[in-house]
């Protein structure tokens, strides 16, 4: 019996043995598959802060790519701007120096229209100086002093006039230098 006894306990030695064995591979299977699941939601999560992350960059270029393209619009707006002043500046220049040159021309032949009224003086009195020289001294006397006295007035005429008129165009010429700046300002404006 004894030996019965012994194979019945190691039967049921064996049989808890393997209950044993069955349980922890059942706990070892429900650990394993607990592991594995926050394996799963360790990698899902992982990936999930990976897409964020490579979104957040997108978006980040995108905003980047977004302020280049605005800044570079802006240096394009300003650089047209300034070269549209410097255009501007230009015209405005050439103007004054046309204006100038146009002052220095007046001048000019004022200049040469009074040299040529001393010459064409000079001319008058030569011719008279002549005349008187080949004429009768008491007539030509009486003449001289006649027409040396109209001569006189109408040279004084003739200067009166000719100071009027280079007044009225010089306030004529201020007038559109004063028109064409004021102009000029009203466009800057």
């Amino acid at each position: 019996m004894d030996a019965i006894h012994k194979k019945k306990q190691a039967i049921e030695e064996a049989k808890d043995s393997l209950q044993k064995a069955q349980v922890r591979r059942e706990q070892n299977q429900s650990v394993r598959q607990t592991e594995d699941d926050i394996i799963r939601k360790q990698l899902k999560h992982d990936e999930n802060e990976e897409i964020k992350r490579i979104e957040t960059q997108r978006a980040m270029r995108k905003q980047n790519q977004d302020n280049m393209k605005q800044y570079l619009d802006l240096q394009k707006n300003m650089k047209i701007k300034r070269e549209s002043q410097l255009k501007e500046e230009d015209i405005n220049i050439a103007k004054i120096g046309y204006e100038k040159e146009e002052q220095d021309s007046l001048k000019r032949n004022d200049y040469f229209d009074k040299l040529q009224k001393f010459q064409d003086l000079n001319d008058k009195k030569t011719q008279s100086l002549i005349k008187y020289m080949k004429s009768d001294p008491k007539a030509a006397a009486e003449e001289r002093d006649k027409k040396m006295y109209l001569d006189g007035i109408r040279q004084e005429e003739k200067k009166w006039q000719l100071r009027e008129n280079e007044e009225k165009r010089r306030r004529d010429h201020d007038i559109d230098v004063l028109k064409i700046g004021l102009s000029n300002q009203l466009n800057e404006k």
